[in-house]
């Protein structure tokens, strides 16, 4: 609390400067954002909110430092202080300025998602079709050949379909995510061992020689630390326990 009211008396001491060195008042006032996406670049339109109306920014650099001033006609503006936070938000993504004040800058899903917790802050279409998934379960797919044995495939599982997401069909993109249309997938390097055994890798195939041992040890494993399915032809084996060795029945 102290250290809020610090601040508010020396964001009111630069604005009684201001008045005295410019003669006339300045109007704190808020900015409402308005972010569309194309072609993986958030487009950003930044508008004053006055009690004439909005008014579209076309030099937001201009206003990078807190307490600069903006003059329309014989009027003076200041940014409010959590609208100046927003703007600096953006900032560090290091936007490019178009011509006619817009900023645009690569597709970066944390800065999506700190704008929309933003109440002055508005979407279009595109933008809104985006979809971020901070925790997405790893999945695996164990398809079976009688010919030539077992294929196990790791990717994730998508959050809304359920359906399995092959690693090659994401793209990866700055701040440890990955895209895959309009859904982006935090994916981060994973430390777990023996997750890094069989994600380093798009897929996996195991002799049918080899399929009890996996049936013993790997499947238990791959089912603790994925959301791993067995395909129609795989969930009809059965491993029979035999000496000296398994026998592996499908039926």
């Amino acid at each position: 609390m102290v250290k809020e009211s610090e601040e508010n008396y020396k964001r009111n001491i630069i604005d009684r400067i201001i008045q005295f060195l410019f003669g006339v008042s300045t109007k704190k006032v808020e900015l409402e954002f308005l972010v569309d996406l194309n072609e993986d670049r958030h487009i950003i339109e930044v508008y004053l909110v006055t009690s004439e109306g909005k008014i579209k920014l076309v030099n937001p650099q201009k206003v990078w430092n807190y307490g600069s001033i903006i003059k329309i006609g014989n009027k003076q503006y200041t940014i409010s202080q959590s609208s100046f936070e927003t703007l600096q938000a953006i900032h560090m993504r290091n936007p490019t300025v178009l011509p006619d004040g817009r900023l645009t800058l690569d597709m970066y899903p944390p800065i999506l998602k700190y704008l929309r917790k933003k109440e002055n802050v508005e979407e279009k279409e595109a933008s809104k079709r985006v979809k971020i998934y901070d925790s997405p379960s790893y999945a695996a797919e164990i398809d079976f050949n009688p010919n030539s044995g077992l294929l196990i495939k790791t990717g994730y599982k998508d959050p809304e379909t359920s359906k399995f997401i092959p690693y090659k069909e994401l793209e990866s993109i700055v701040g440890g995510y990955s895209k895959r249309g309009d859904s982006y997938f935090h994916t981060p390097i994973e430390n777990d061992p023996e997750i890094k055994k069989w994600s380093d890798v798009e897929w996996k195939k195991i002799p049918l020689d080899n399929i009890p041992e996996f049936f013993k040890r790997d499947l238990v494993i791959l089912r603790s630390k994925f959301d791993a399915v067995l395909t129609d032809q795989a969930a009809l084996i059965k491993v029979i326990n035999t000496k000296p060795t398994s026998v592996v029945k499908v039926s």
